[in-house]
């Protein structure tokens, strides 16, 4: 059952066994598992563009595919509430999508669905329904964008795109690592409208940004275990205002963030696990929970998203799975939904977006 209440609601699932329940209390200690009920607010960035509350419609895939699989890069969509060996209902993919290593995906108010890849060190764009071999109606590349080895995306409220530039921690020839912004709308060898970079900034590799409820910019760094957050007005070379690192943190390469109100989600990619931190949480401060174990059917988990309802999403690579946690999980738990199987079309998937 699912009980909304204007800009807030309150979450109650239950699922023979399968999925988590609750009925309050307070934060259990981390490893242990039980139940919980959380009231949620919609984070800022989960839907761009809109301040109302919606359960997830679909959920879109980057697949790099591995070199032994004579499959080719793609991005697979699913409709939100399947499980198991499914088939998607529609795939990307093809000479002409100019998909070489697809990393981050988002996807705007109007269904257009964007990637960034790091192979081509551009940001490709593709229509609303699209499938098959499909040329992107959007290019975002050329010396004027700065891309180098782009990663993670994110959107904010007006739908411009935030980008994690690898840069130079991928390649040794490019810039240093940055977090770009873009305008809405933007095509072509376009210049960010935002460029932080440079030595205060602590960028290691700029892995995946995030934006929070505030503007303010999240981007992990998955060579130095470090989780960067910044002003809402941060440009060029500036310092971030928060540093969350340490080993009481146990992040572990941290590759994909989400963030919702209250909370910050972050993967260990090495570790394979998941952790959520308070969203305000700094310096060696350690996480609230961790989603660790053989239970969770999770490898190399790389990107995640978080859904209006709190559901937490993360691509498992070694696995070509999505694994799906219900809101709050903590400890040694099964997903409740988990999507895998030749039929799906997952090959070694590293980026997850819903909405």
């Amino acid at each position: 059952m699912i009980v909304f209440a204007r800009s807030r609601f309150t979450v109650y699932i239950s699922v023979a066994a399968a999925l988590l329940a609750g009925c309050g209390g307070s934060q259990p200690p981390i490893g242990a598992t039980g139940a919980i009920t959380e009231t949620f607010a919609p984070a800022a960035h989960a839907f761009a563009g809109t301040s109302s509350i919606h359960p997830p419609r679909y959920i879109y895939v980057t697949n790099l595919a591995r070199s032994d699989s004579g499959a080719a890069p793609s991005v697979t969509v699913y409709p939100a509430g399947r499980s198991g060996n499914v088939p998607p209902s529609e795939v990307i993919t093809g000479s002409q999508t100019q998909l070489s290593e697809p990393d981050g995906i988002v996807v705007n108010d109007s269904g257009e669905i964007y990637v960034a890849d790091s192979g081509t060190d551009e940001i490709v764009g593709f229509q609303r329904g699209a499938k098959g071999n499909a040329t992107p109606n959007v290019v975002i590349a050329g010396s004027n964008t700065l891309l180098q080895a782009p990663v993670g995306l994110s959107l904010d409220a007006k739908e411009n795109l935030y980008v994690g530039n690898c840069g130079s921690a991928c390649r040794t020839s490019f810039a240093p690592p940055s977090v770009l912004e873009f305008k809405a709308g933007s095509n072509g060898n376009v210049a960010p409208i935002r460029d932080i970079t440079g030595a205060q900034t602590e960028l290691a590799d700029a892995n995946d940004p995030a934006i929070g409820p505030a503007g303010d910019i999240y981007v992990s760094n998955t060579t130095t275990y470090t989780i960067d957050v910044f002003r809402h007005d941060a440009n060029g070379n500036v310092k971030p205002v928060r540093v969350i690192a340490g080993s009481r943190t146990q992040l572990d390469q941290p590759d994909g963030i989400a963030i919702s109100s209250r909370w910050l989600y972050a993967s260990a990619s090495r570790g394979d696990y998941l952790e959520r931190f308070h969203r305000k949480a700094n310096a060696d401060a350690p996480p609230a929970a961790i989603i660790r174990g053989d239970k969770t059917r999770m490898g190399n988990v790389d990107g995640i998203s978080l859904d209006d309802l709190g559901v937490l999403y993360a691509a498992s690579p070694s696995t070509s799975s999505i694994v799906e946690f219900a809101p709050l999980a903590h400890g040694n738990v099964r997903p409740f939904r988990k999507i895998g199987g030749s039929r799906t079309q997952l090959n070694y998937p590293l980026w997850v977006f819903v909405r």
